[in-house]
């Protein structure tokens, strides 16, 4: 049940002259897969234009057999598009490439004349049969993992402190609806911001809080018509957040909302966030991963299974961690009470367990190495103590969720497999085995399940 990543090969790295290259490259290559689209109906005309670096705009223009046009602007950064979910579709006689977003979050801003109409997770380029969008969907792909490299690269901080600083740049007014906007700190004491914020004539509103009090999975950029606005939340969604009014104390809230500019801004500001409380909480900057806040290195996964000296003993048994670097320290999973849940469905029944928060604050990148280990009691076997699921995401109810039964009407009832995970163990000497999976871990939402217990990650 293993805990090795070789999910893909997209090291984060410096931007340079060859990745310049390469994504000019990538990006001719969709502008060669964007052809003209005639139907017996209207004909639909496709063009991409860079705007800078990987943001780009793909203008299509649809003109019907009476000459009437209609023309939409999407404009994206191709480092924000899912590789994993690219899919050809059918969609009323028409062959399209569904090109999502990353976490399904609005970050295509649609424009029409010019102006934003509204922000969408995903858009459609029509193609004119398989092939294309074969070549089309390559193209895509290429492009978005190396402007992926490139964006990444970005975020190299040595101290929380130059972070906030980046961060309170970002954070400006920048509309007539908000006149003041600003983030601050205290250089004695990093962890405590504030936020203060004035809406047009209205009130000053200021919040104050403490990063460690934010929950960093689920920090998020959301929109809403046409306005963008990065989402800080508490955890467990508890009354942290120091609320003041016209400089009186008024309240106690569960979040705080910070208003974007623009699609990059709101990016920006909350890969920053997300550093900022992971650094907050004891990750090490010259490890960080961006947007992730979790600290992952390489280990060597070989010298360990082939001598286990590199391996610390865990400090209790019956739970998993994760190992970091040569010198095998070890990390704990995001660990929480083993939640479940039976619920009515129109079949019947079903029985889950669930974790609140749509993404686990213990990643994993790609280009990582990482061997998880159990640490067990005398001879037992640890395939009955340890199981490895995963999760499916549950947007309405903000959370992560594992169907572990279901039963009919007629009280037949089946264990669910379907994400149940194969995995095996490898013995490192002295109770501890190393977890082992049967296939790389796609991208997605897991978790180990003991009895009592659920320890949960995120593979990006």
């Amino acid at each position: 049940m293993a805990l090795r990543f070789f999910i893909s090969t997209m090291l984060i790295v410096s931007m340079n002259s060859c990745f310049s290259q390469s994504l000019d490259s990538q990006i001719a290559s969709i502008k060669d897969n964007l052809k003209q689209i005639r139907t017996i109906k209207y004909t639909i005309d496709q063009n991409l234009h860079i705007r800078s670096g990987s943001i780009v705009d793909i203008e299509q223009t649809t003109t019907d057999t009476k000459s009437r046009r209609s023309s939409v602007t999407y404009r994206l950064n191709l480092a924000d598009i899912d590789p994993f979910k690219l899919e050809q579709v059918l969609e009323r006689d028409m062959m399209k490439v569904l090109v999502p977003m990353e976490h399904n979050r609005r970050l295509v801003t649609e424009l029409e004349e010019g102006e934003v109409s509204r922000y969408v997770p995903k858009l459609k380029m029509d193609v004119t049969d398989s092939e294309q969008a074969s070549l089309l969907i390559e193209a895509l792909k290429n492009a978005s993992n190396t402007a992926k490299e490139i964006d990444n690269s970005r975020y190299t901080y040595t101290s929380l402190e130059e972070i906030l600083l980046e961060l309170s740049k970002s954070v400006t007014g920048f509309s007539p609806d908000v006149t003041k906007q600003n983030l601050s700190f205290a250089s004695d004491k990093l962890e405590k911001l504030s936020l203060t914020v004035q809406e047009g004539q209205g009130a000053t509103m200021k919040y104050e809080f403490f990063l460690k009090d934010l929950n960093r999975a689920d920090v998020d950029l959301e929109a809403h018509g046409t306005d963008l606005t990065v989402v800080l939340p508490t955890n467990g969604r508890e009354k942290l957040i120091k609320v003041y009014q016209d400089g009186l104390a008024k309240t106690f809230d569960n979040k705080v909302v910070i208003r974007a500019k623009n699609v990059e801004n709101g990016k920006h500001i909350l890969k920053l966030v997300e550093l900022a409380i992971g650094a907050a909480n004891g990750a090490s900057l010259s490890t960080l991963s961006a947007g992730t806040g979790v600290a992952i290195t390489k280990f060597s996964f070989l010298e360990s299974m082939n001598s286990g000296k590199n391996v610390a003993k865990p400090s209790f048994t019956d739970q998993p961690y994760w190992c970091t670097t040569s010198n095998g320290s070890l990390n704990e999973f995001e660990k929480s009470a083993l939640n479940t849940q039976a619920r009515v469905t129109i079949s019947g029944g079903q029985g889950l367990y669930y974790l609140n928060g749509l993404r686990s604050i213990k990643r994993f990148n790609g280009s990582s190495q990482v061997l998880a280990v159990i640490w067990t009691k005398g001879e037992e076997d640890p395939s009955n103590i340890l199981s490895l699921y995963q999760f499916t995401i549950n947007d309405r109810k903000d959370r992560r969720e594992y169907i572990s039964t279901k039963a009919n009407w007629f009280g037949t009832s089946a264990e669910s497999e379907d994400r149940n995970l194969s995995v095996s163990f490898k013995p490192l000497g002295n109770g501890v085995f190393a977890i082992v999976t049967s296939s790389p871990l796609p991208a997605g939402e897991y978790f180990f399940a003991t009895e009592k217990f659920m320890y949960a990650f995120g593979v990006d």
